[in-house]
Order: C-alpha cells, then structure tokens, then sequence
C-alpha cells in the first residue's frame, strides 16, 4: 500500500464526501467516482482531489 500523508488522505475524503453527498449527483457520476477510487492509485486520487481543490 502507498504511505499517504495525512493531508493527502484527509483531500481524499472531502472529495469524495462532496460528491457522494452532492444533491444534483447522478447515479452515472456516482458510478465514474466509485469505479475510479477503485482502480487507480492512491497517489493519482490524492492527486486528482487535490486538483480539483479538495
């Protein structure tokens, strides 16, 4: 498993709070979301939540 710092674990799940708990979320988005923190990396979700200002 990667070693993560605190803040790269703590982006992680805001990011992934604020979409799971969007009220405009679709099912679709939901579904790209969960296929992607499945498959990829955690430093490319890290990355990627960071990105999108997370």
């Amino acid at each position: 498993m990667e070693k993560l710092s605190r803040a790269q674990l703590e982006s992680i799940a805001r990011w992934i709070g604020a979409v799971t708990s969007h009220p405009d979320a679709t099912a679709e988005q939901l579904e790209a979301v969960y296929e992607y923190v499945s498959t990829a990396r955690l430093k490319d979700i890290a990355e990627t939540a960071k990105a999108l200002g997370y």
